[in-house]
């Protein structure tokens, strides 16, 4: 929006982010700069990864031991963050304990039916087997969230508060939070911020989960300030070999920038197509009018074009349903 109000009214416009997406930087090109490596590097905090390979996935308890030598620590002002509303359903090999994931795109997959895993990100179906080993004995992921707060505040032997999306009561002078990602814009400031379990949002079935994660990332980043050594980023993670988590270890995301790129060029995604998702009670309808093929997605559709200017035109081609029809473009959270 920012960018074509600027063009419309013909002034320059400058984008400023710790972590530019990939629709940014295509947009600028060859016209941006970046800090020096150890100015990045000095204004983001130390991050950890807590690698958790060697558990049961389903199994598993968020609560581990390198989070609660934080929590035990009475003079640490811990933050955690468990993204619990509407987050997807992991599978797992009870054999090799690999997460499940689709070998086009990396996302998570599900079990639409016994004899087919099936991609929301990209589509693409294979039946139910580990890609890392073959085995065919999965599980489901369980996180426990119902007992969380309680497990945390069993564990630090301190109180521990809960923030989501929707409380609204003024936080207190506690110094343990737990919530979705609303606690990291409630809480002014931490000495530790530990993501519980940052895997469901890396493999999250969004084209931009990706970006999304790393968004959050520096969210918390800001919580901790910069690079100071009793304050700690702490990420628990099946994969912590993810090119978001690499480039905050390293301070430097510009590397996801560059994965990203690559891999949205491959599947033909947005900023190098257009994308729209479709949904209401007459989406099926507007859907049997188009003349290319939608793929579903959850309670809705996505279309997809070469470009901006043929997806509005396939859009405004095609006949209203008489049911209620909502077209978001390029839909922010897929």
């Amino acid at each position: 929006m920012a960018i074509e109000r600027a063009r419309r009214l013909r002034i320059p416009i400058v984008l400023v982010s710790p972590c530019p997406t990939v629709s940014a930087l295509a947009w600028s090109g060859t016209r941006w700069m970046r800090p020096s490596t150890a100015a990045e590097r000095d204004g983001w905090p130390i991050v950890e990864l807590v690698d958790r390979r060697g558990e049961d996935p389903w199994k598993r308890s968020l609560v581990t031991s390198r989070l609660i030598q934080a929590l035990r620590d009475p003079s640490l002002r811990v933050v955690c963050v468990h993204n619990t509303p509407g987050r997807a359903r992991l599978l797992a090999c009870r054999t090799c304990r690999s997460l499940l994931e689709c070998e086009r795109c990396e996302a998570a997959v599900h079990q639409r039916d016994d004899r087919t895993l099936e991609c929301r990100r990209c589509g693409t179906t294979r039946p139910p087997v580990c890609q890392a080993c073959g085995s065919t004995a999965l599980a489901n992921v369980r996180p426990g969230v119902s007992r969380l707060r309680e497990e945390l505040e069993s564990a630090a032997a301190r109180r521990v508060v809960a923030v989501t999306g929707t409380s609204e009561e003024q936080l207190d002078d506690a110094d343990v939070h737990v919530g979705t990602e609303a606690v990291l814009h409630r809480v002014p400031e931490a000495d530790v911020v530990a993501f519980l379990d940052i895997d469901a949002e890396l493999l999250a079935p969004r084209y931009r989960a990706a970006e999304q994660a790393m968004a959050l990332l520096v969210r918390a980043a800001r919580l901790l300030g910069p690079r100071r050594p009793e304050r700690r980023l702490l990420v628990q993670t099946f994969r912590p070999e993810h090119e978001v988590l690499q480039a905050a270890l390293l301070s430097d995301p510009g590397r996801l920038a560059k994965a990203e790129a690559k891999r949205r060029r491959e599947l033909g995604l947005p900023p190098f197509s257009a994308l729209a998702r479709l949904s209401g009670d007459g989406a099926a309808e507007f859907v049997d009018l188009l003349p290319v093929p939608a793929a579903a997605d959850g309670d809705g559709f996505l279309v997809r074009a070469a470009d901006w200017d043929e997806l509005g035109d396939l859009l405004s081609d095609t006949p209203r349903p008489s049911s209620r029809l909502r077209i978001e473009v390029d839909p922010a959270r897929r």
